[in-house]
């Protein structure tokens, strides 16, 4: 545990120290695994427990398994939905760092995008302090901090990409760029492209 929070705390210090020293020592794939499988976990139970208690509580539904059925899809949902996006995300990335010239491999780049998920890793951690709250102030704020945890990992995964790829802030941010116009387009495109009106 104290490796872990070792591993967190020296990303969010210092992403470009740490994406240099996980790229020299070759760890594997497996700890960008295990950091988008742990976040999302984390995130995931409490958001199942503050979505679908306090909402069936709401309803005051009582049937006893909707609530375990419930939170059980929501992670499920989450850490494959989590596991699917750190890949293509991070494809995409290595991708658009490859035609900027980028030094880095596929697996340093997947390493390098799973810091995304550490501030959601944090969210998690402290998202029991909402259970306390009533239903739609502990959603908003989730949802604020949640927010800002994705802006603060773009902003993690920027500054490590630019180390892997000896890359400049600028060069990485024109790659990250790209990454994300393309995963909007697709968001806005297929809807169209399947005849659902926005």
């Amino acid at each position: 545990m104290i490796i872990l929070l070792d591993y967190i705390g020296m990303i969010l210090a210092s992403p470009r120290i740490i994406a240099k020293i996980l790229i020299a020592e070759r760890r594997s794939i497996l700890w960008g695994f295990i950091t988008v499988i742990s976040a999302s976990l984390m995130l995931s139970v409490n958001l199942g427990y503050i979505l679908i208690v306090k909402t069936l509580g709401i309803l005051r539904i009582t049937i006893p398994f909707i609530k375990s059925v419930s939170i059980i899809a929501i992670v499920l949902g989450t850490v494959v939905g989590s596991i699917i996006a750190w890949l293509l995300l991070g494809l995409l990335l290595y991708a658009f760092d490859k035609a900027l010239d980028g030094k880095a491999s596929l697996e340093n780049i997947l390493l390098v995008y799973s810091f995304q998920w550490i501030p959601l890793f944090i969210v998690g951690l402290v998202s029991p302090v909402f259970y306390y709250l009533d239903m739609v102030s502990s959603i908003l704020l989730l949802t604020l901090v949640t927010i800002i945890a994705l802006l603060w990992g773009y902003i993690i995964v920027l500054i490590a990409n630019a180390e892997a790829n000896g890359f400049s802030l600028a060069r990485s941010f024109i790659a990250s760029i790209l990454q994300l116009l393309i995963v909007f387009s697709v968001i806005v495109y297929i809807p169209v492209l399947l005849g659902v009106k926005i």
